[in-house]
């Protein structure tokens, strides 16, 4: 009895030890390839929302960045406006109290900061954002039904070469530069 017990512990540890090692090695050739697809998930979304906005087609928003926990974005209207954005849900009373406050100035700080630098600033997504000339100042809200924006036109036109987005700005400074001066 004592040689059966042995032959059922061995044959018990090399179960264990096969399900753990095949368990190791899946959880860690799962997980480059998870991410491997999401790297492959956001190049695609990219590569979409600049052919979008090549096409003057609806759509075409890239991911900037956060501002307290709410999604950034830049936006290519239809029309060529370039749009700077901070999405929040409906009825968040801090936004929609916020009619030309911290949040509008996060989003001027942003444009004013990609102006002064001439190398341009780069994006979360990795493209790298420049801007030529003035921009145009245009603070507005948008509201939907599940949410609302705050937003800051400062741009005409844009230009894209796949990993840079050039906005096209006034070439001379604006007369009456509200409420923005650079």
């Amino acid at each position: 009895m004592d040689k059966k017990l042995r032959i059922l512990l061995v044959v018990g540890v090399f179960v264990m030890g096969f399900v753990w090692g095949t368990a190791f090695e899946r959880r860690y050739t799962v997980r480059p390839l998870q991410a491997k697809v999401e790297g492959y998930k956001s190049e695609m979304e990219i590569v979409k929302a600049v052919e979008l906005a090549r096409t003057n087609q609806p759509g075409a928003t890239f991911d900037y960045g956060e501002y307290r926990g709410l999604p950034v974005q830049l936006v290519v209207d239809p029309d060529g406006r370039i749009i700077l954005q901070i999405i929040y849900s409906g009825g968040n009373p801090d936004v929609d109290a916020d009619i030309r406050g911290d949040y509008l100035d996060f989003l001027k700080n942003q444009i004013e900061m990609a102006v002064a630098t001439e190398k341009g600033i780069r994006l979360r997504n990795g493209m790298l954002l420049r801007i030529e000339g003035y921009p145009i100042w245009g603070p507005h809200g948008s509201l939907g039904p599940q949410g609302g924006a705050k937003r800051l036109y400062f741009g005409e036109k844009a230009t894209f070469d796949g990993h840079t987005i050039i906005v096209h700005g006034e070439a001379t400074k604006p007369i009456g530069y509200y409420p923005y001066a650079l």
